[in-house]
Order: C-alpha cells, then structure tokens, then sequence
C-alpha cells in the first residue's frame, strides 16, 4: 500500500514539474517570437523628388491606400459630362402632324409628292434639334422603359435637314424657282425634332456615372516595395510616398496598441495549440535536454531568417523550415516534424504580414522534407530527399510570382533564394547533425545504420570474444524489432539496442552458458554468490563499453535495464538447496527496471531468447505459452512498473513476436525451472 501510495506521488510530482517545465518553455518561445519579429516604421522618406534616386529600399510597414487628388477627380468628372450620351425620347406624333398639315396644303401635286417622300425619308432617321447633342458617337433612346442605343450617323439635326432640302429642291426643280421656294418654305415651316433631349435622364446618368468614380489611386499592401535603394523616383512611386507620410502619424498613434495586441493573441493561440499537442501526445520531451535543444535550434533559426530577410525585403522566398522539419523528423519523428512546421510556419506568414502564400510555402517546404526524411537510411539519401524538397520549393514559388504577375526578373530572383534557401537548409542539417548526435548521443538512422554495420568494432570484438553471444544479440534485435514494430517505436533503433545489449559479456564470455562448450561451466565451481556478482557485473561492464564508445543514451539505457531487477533462479535455489539462509534480493539484479517501452521491449526479446532455446517440443502452444509466461511472470514481478508500457501493447507485442519465434528457434538444454523465465547463466 506505502509503494502505491509513493508511485502515485512520484508521478504527480512527475507531471507537476512536466507542466512547470512547459508553461516555462511556452513563454520563452513567445517572447522569441515577438522579438524576432520584423517590425519597422519605415525608412526615411524626406527629400525623395521625382527624377531623383532612393537612397533606401522603402517597403510598406503596413496596408495603405492612395487616394486620387481633386485635380484628378474633377478630370475624371469632366471626362465623364463629355462622354456620356445624351437621351432622347422619341415624340411619335410630329410626322402625323406634318403629314396632315401638308395633305391640307394648297401645294402643287408634284411639290406634295417630293415633301412626303423627303419627310418620310428623314424622319425615317430621326432628328434632334441642333447637332451638337451628337458630340458622343452614339446617343441613348428611350423607348417602352428602356435605353436603346442609336449611332449618330443615323439620326439629323435641323440643319442637315435644310440642307438636305436644299439639295432636293434643286434636283426635283431644277427650273421651276417658284417651286423650289414653295418646298423650302413648307419645310422650314413645319418640320420639327422627333427626337426630343431628355435633361432629367442624362443628368441623372451622368450622376450615376460620376458616384462610381473610385476615388483611390492605388492600394499598397504591408511588405510592398515601394521602391528599391538606387532606383529613380516616379511621380507614381511620390504618389506613394506622399500617401505613406500622410497615414503613418495616424497609424502609429491610433493602431500600435492594437497591433501589437493582435500579434500577441496570434502568436500564443499558435504556441498554446503547438504546447498542447507536444503536451499530451509526447510529454516525454519536455524532460529530454536533447530533445528540448533540438526544438529550440529548429524554433529560432527560421524566425532569425525570417526576421532578417523580411526586415531587409531580401525575399519572402527564404526559409530554414526544411531544416528544422528534417532535424525534429530524424531525431524525434515524421508526425512531430509536421505538426511544428505547421506552427511555425504560421508564426512565420505572421511575420510576413498574414501571408497566405508564404504560409503554403513554408508549410509545403517544411512538411516536404520531414516526410522525405523516412526515405533517409543513409547520408547519401539526404540528397534523394533534398531533390524531391527542391523541386516542390521551386514549383510552388514559381507558381505564387504567375499569380502575382512578376516579371521575368523578379521570378529569377524568387527562384534564386528559394533555391539557395533549401540547399542551405540541407547543408546545415549535414552539418549540425553530428554534432548533436555526438554532444547527446542521440540514436538518430543515420547513426543507427552506422552501428548495425558488422564491422563496428564493437560488434567485430563481440563476434570474436563471444559469438555465442552475438548470435544471441542478433535474434534478440530482430525479435525486438517485430516488437517495436507493433507498437509504433523505432523498430531501427530496437534491433541495433538489441544487438549492443549483451556487449558486456565479453569480459567473462565463457561465464555465459551459451559461449560454452558441452560438459564445461565454469560456475560449477563457483558459490552462488559469486556467480551472481559474474553475472551482475556484465550489465555495468556494458554500461562502461558503451560510454567508452559514445552509444546513444537509448542503447545504454538498454543495456542498464535489459535484466531490470529479476531474480537470478537457478543460482537462488542452488543457495537454497545447500542449507544457507539466503534473501531473494541479494540474487536480484540490481537494476534500474525499463523506464521506456524500448528497454521493455528489449527485455521481453532477451528472456524469450534465453528460454525458447532451451524448449524440447516447440510445438506452437508450447511457443505461445512460453511467449505468454514470460511477459506475464515479468509483468507480476514489477519489472513494467515504471516503463511507459500498456497491458494492450504488452499484448501486441505477445501476438507480434509469435511468427518469427516459430521460425527461426531450434533445440537447446531445458532448464525446467520455470518455462518463460531466463536462465541465469545465459543471460
């Protein structure tokens, strides 16, 4: 009752200082973000005349607009009164009128006949009252409620029609004055315009035409280039500056408060979401120096970039994200490396002024190269990996500048330093790779591939000091690593622990009974308590190798629990047999017991090796109950107690191990004690 009572304090303490440790790293990541972050007011913007050269690059500090001058608009409106056409509404009734009036005349039949066919020939077209309400190419008739457009080549003012009668009356009367005069006469008399200009109408389209007058010239958006160090100054680029000058009082007096408010709640949401995440899903990292580094090496590096190549108006095209997606992926996982580059990469679109395309950049570059870092089984796969990141960064910005409408230059340059951007990226991951594997000794694949390599001169000495041994340690890698498997841990990283757990037998190889050969054990001539302080001793002996040659943290963390705290039976029952009064915990290993599923794992490989190879009838109930008993005696003697390791997992590493068990274990001595148990000699 006093141990559970005691384990639940440690882990309440335990969580405790987790969460302590979280709410302290939270608030050193914000004020990272807030002090890296590119704000400037602007550069100088006196003494910049049309026709003279910027002596600084002036980029927008925020979102602004230009506004037209009254000068302008009143151009706009004058251009507008000009180019609106004039309304008419036809008056149906004139040419009725006319017709009668000239039916009641006392004309000759003959000049009768020319004016009707004159009258229908030019109200046919229509007629105005005077030709300049013809100053558009076309007018507007309004007919039955709606505005039919008439081209003025087709409609005559007054004038032309008397000078159309002229030309008639002379033609149809060439001799006859006295008829020609009669003509004129008649028409000058009674023709009337049909096409009557309609003031209201045209005054109110004008109106309309001149409210939807936009009275902004331009729109610059935050980050803008206004204009670039060296260039001469436009009179559009003045325009610019001068509506800059004019707004830049009011903003930073009225805004700044609020600005800085609104980066503050942006950038906690993000990291309170990204804190939350690593909290739950992996709290393990907060207790881990290396891990903690790793995430702040990957957290300030693209916000410096970032911070600079914003500030200067470098390019928004430069990142470091692949670099930290690629360092978080091979030294933590792929889904942890996907979830900080989404993070981070909205922190930095922040910077960037809320920038969805640089978001989707950043985001697409970073995640690119975490989720090719699975590919990476060796140093030469880091190009294969770099390629694939490379193509998709130059896509994507090349894509981004179509849409913005850059030019051929500003294209080159985007792809210039997304480029470069990348292959530094992928250089500095190179390079700071090994560093941090030798300062933490950390089990990156990388490594890993290095220490399964035969050759290692560890495993070459195992291989010929102890080959019983090593072949030992090679079924119990590979069992680890089905293991490992089922349970979503580093399958790499358990076969090469489990290669490297036994390497401290090498000092005593032939106290190991399966170094030994038939008939020859030398502990047989040794009291039980010795044989006990053999068999203790290859655990630290181990330990000491491992340090002495720089093995990951993980793998010695193996081969300092692999036997946890169990109990040492044979040599136990051979003090018991000869009469002595004996206590169970001095044939104990000393431990520490697993802490990490890993170092469970590898436990459970190594007691089913031992025992397996002792079984006579290997049929398959015997193998699943041999299987079962030992993860089930380790189980009930606390050896799990404070590993990370679930009933349900313990299970699927039970069912997972089953196959290749069957496959590959042959005939070795029963011990018989206990089936499911190691025995001491062996392990």
């Amino acid at each position: 009752m006093k141990d559970i009572i005691k384990q639940k304090k440690i882990k309440k303490r335990k969580k405790l200082k987790r969460l302590s440790y979280s709410i302290t790293a939270y608030f050193i990541f914000l004020f990272i973000a807030f002090y890296f972050y590119p704000f400037k007011e602007t550069a100088k913007l006196s003494g910049i005349q049309p026709g003279k050269r910027l002596k600084n690059d002036i980029v927008a500090p925020y979102s602004f607009v230009v506004s037209k001058t009254k000068e302008e608009l009143d151009e706009e409106k004058q251009k507008i009164i000009e180019t609106t056409p004039p309304v008419f509404v036809r008056d149906t009734t004139v040419y009725e009128r006319i017709l009668n009036s000239l039916e009641s005349s006392i004309l000759p039949e003959d000049v009768k006949k020319i004016s009707k066919r004159f009258l229908r020939r030019i109200y046919r077209k229509g007629i105005v009252a005077t030709r300049s309400y013809l100053y558009c190419d076309s007018v507007l008739l309004y007919e039955r409620g709606k505005l039919i457009t008439v081209k003025t080549a087709e409609i005559l003012g007054l004038e032309d029609v008397y000078s159309l009668a002229r030309k008639d009356a002379f033609s149809a009367f060439r001799k006859d004055t006295l008829k020609q005069k009669a003509f004129l006469d008649f028409v000058n008399r009674v023709v009337k315009p049909n096409m009557i200009f309609d003031s209201l109408r045209t005054d109110s389209l004008r109106q309309a035409r001149i409210n939807e007058i936009n009275p902004i010239l331009a729109k610059v958006y935050k980050g803008e280039v206004i204009g670039k160090r060296g260039e001469v100054v436009t009179p559009e680029m003045v325009k610019k500056i001068d509506a800059l000058r004019g707004t830049r009082k009011k903003y930073f007096t009225g805004n700044l408060w609020k600005y800085w408010w609104l980066r503050l709640i942006y950038f906690s949401i993000i990291l309170i979401l990204g804190f939350v995440y690593f909290y739950r899903m992996h709290p393990e990292y907060y207790f881990s120096i290396s891990k903690i580094t790793v995430f702040t090496i990957s957290y300030i590096l693209p916000l410096v970039v970032a911070s600079v190549s914003f500030g200067q108006n470098i390019s928004f095209f430069i990142t470091l994200l692949p670099f930290s997606g690629l360092l978080i992926a091979t030294i933590m996982e792929e889904k942890s490396a996907f979830v900080f580059s989404l993070f981070l990469a909205l922190i930095i679109s922040i910077y960037a002024g809320e920038n969805v395309s640089i978001l989707i950049y950043n985001l697409v570059v970073g995640v690119t190269a975490a989720m090719t870092a699975k590919i990476i089984k060796g140093r030469f796969d880091i190009y294969l990996s770099m390629f694939f990141t490379l193509i998709g960064a130059l896509l994507l910005s090349l894509i981004i500048n179509y849409n913005l409408n850059d030019n051929f230059s500003g294209i080159r340059i985007t792809l210039e330093a997304s480029g470069a951007s990348i292959l530094f990226s992928y250089l500095l991951f190179i390079g700071v790779l090994p560093i941090l594997e030798r300062i933490f000794k950390i089990s990156t694949d990388f490594l890993l591939a290095e220490l399964s390599n035969m050759n290692h001169p560890l495993l070459r000495e195992l291989q010929e000091k102890a080959p019983g041994t090593m072949t030992h340690s090679l079924i119990v890698g590979n069992l680890a690593a089905q293991a490992a498997r089922a349970i979503g841990v580093n399958p790499i990283l358990a076969r090469v622990a489990g290669y490297y757990h036994d390497i401290g037998k090498m000092k005593h190889p032939a106290y190991f009974i399966e170094n030994q050969r038939e008939g020859e054990n030398p502990h047989d001539k040794l009291s039980p308590k010795m044989s006990v302080l053999i068999l203790e001793d290859h655990v630290r002996d181990g330990v000491e190798l491992a340090k002495q040659y720089r093995l990951p943290k993980e793998i010695i963390g193996v081969i300092e629990t692999h036997h946890g705290t169990t109990l040492m039976k044979a040599f136990y029952n051979k003090a018991k047999s000869g009469g002595q009064e004996v206590k169970e915990e001095d044939f104990r290993y000393r431990g520490p017991k697993p802490r990490t599923k890993l170092e469970a794992i590898v436990m459970i490989a190594d007691s089913i090796e031992a025992a397996a190879r002792s079984l006579k009838d290997r049929s398959d109930e015997n193998l699943k109950d041999l299987i079962h008993n030992i993860i089930y005696n380790r189980l009930l003697d606390g050896q799990f107690d404070e590993a990370d390791i679930t009933n349900k997992e313990l299970k699927m590493v039970e069912e997972s191990i089953f196959p290749y068990v069957k496959s590959i274990f042959h005939p070795r001595i029963e011990y018989g004690e206990e089936q499911g148990s190691s025995k001491e000699p062996k392990s």
